[in-house]
């Protein structure tokens, strides 16, 4: 039998059209599961996009009702949902102590990321330690200065819980350094809210304060604390008061407490806060009317080893600058007949530019 090359032909190419068209099918069925779970991916996207948008606007709405404002309700919201919880446990316990948050978020490290400056925040928001001491009676306080609104009593509490952190550091720390840079921004912002305050009321209106009877209090006793401390007097962890007393050291802790008047004078006296400065001043007086006592009574002990007799008031500068006398020595010279009393300090008053307390 003869064998037909164009039968053979003719099968062949019948074979290869159908191994063209089953692969064509093939591929067309690739693409067409290719393209449905394209599909299935994108609205699995989207559907996750909407659940996250709608988590999303949820946690916003929860946040401006817990006093929130717009901005950072959607700040926080954007960090995740671990900052959103923690967020929203900071505004109830800030609401429940009639705490502004939107202050407290926006105190220097703290709002930008939440889950990271969580301890800072709920510290702001507990506020400092109640100090047990202070000067101003309540009924007088009062009668004399107005209370502080949530703004600013929030920087209040923020100054005071950063000036008692810092009472019990080295100030030579890197963690004494951080709380100081924090202080001076807050500080930047309390002035900026002064004057904001100033421009909307009248001349004759008592000027705006951030600090209210518990926070002066906590801010002074912090730096009286810090000042002791430098000075190596003991404390005591309930009061920061002194728990022991070196016999004749009365004129150390005299310089010490003048110290803190001028630590705050230093710190605040820019804030023209009206609370603060009459602080300032009364720690100030109390402090030079108590080495003023001290100069005298040691001038008139003989054997006290804190007395220190000089010829002249030449000779008396002379050994200040040279650093022959103690901070708490009183120094004595003549002065054309006249006897002088003066107590050194170790730093030079504002006034004056000399670091001594003339006791008469």
């Amino acid at each position: 039998m003869a064998f037909n090359f164009g039968a053979f032909v003719g099968g062949l190419s019948q074979g290869v059209v159908r191994g063209i068209e089953d692969e064509e099918q093939r591929q067309h069925e690739f693409e067409k599961m290719a393209k449905t779970e394209a599909m299935r991916q994108a609205a699995a996207i989207r559907g996750r996009r909407a659940a996250k948008q709608e988590a999303t606007e949820a946690a916003i709405g929860a946040l401006k009702f817990l006093g929130y404002n717009d901005q950072a309700a959607a700040a926080i919201a954007r960090q995740g949902e671990v900052a959103v919880e923690m967020a929203v446990n900071a505004g109830q316990k800030a609401m429940e102590k009639g705490k502004d948050i939107n202050t407290m978020i926006s105190l220097p490290n703290i709002g930008e990321d939440i889950e990271a400056s969580s301890g800072e925040l709920n510290d702001a928001i507990e506020g400092p330690k109640k100090p047990r001491i202070g000067i101003f009676d309540a009924e007088a306080y009062k009668g004399l200065y107005a209370e502080p609104d949530d703004i600013a009593n929030s920087y209040g509490e923020r100054l005071a819980q950063i000036t008692q952190k810092q009472a019990s550091m080295d100030r030579e720390s890197d963690e004494f350094a951080k709380l100081e840079r924090e202080k001076t921004l807050v500080l930047e912002d309390v002035r900026k809210y002064h004057a904001a305050q100033r421009e909307n009321k009248d001349p004759d209106d008592p000027k705006p304060s951030v600090f209210n009877l518990g926070t002066i209090e906590a801010t002074v006793g912090g730096v009286r604390a810090g000042a002791l401390s430098e000075f190596k007097f003991e404390l005591t962890d309930i009061d920061r008061g002194i728990a022991k007393r070196v016999d004749g050291d009365e004129g150390r802790y005299g310089v010490a407490m003048l110290r803190v008047a001028e630590e705050l004078d230093a710190t605040y006296g820019s804030l023209d806060d009206k609370i603060m400065n009459d602080r300032i001043t009364f720690q100030r007086n109390e402090a030079v009317k108590n080495l003023t006592e001290y100069g005298r009574a040691t001038a008139a002990d003989t054997d006290s080893t804190y007395r220190k007799m000089f010829t002249t008031g030449q000779e008396a500068l002379q050994a200040v600058q040279s650093k022959q006398v103690r901070i708490g020595d009183v120094i004595i010279w003549n002065d054309n007949g006249v006897q002088k009393i003066a107590v050194y300090t170790g730093f030079n008053d504002p006034e004056t530019g000399v670091p001594l307390v003339m006791a008469n």
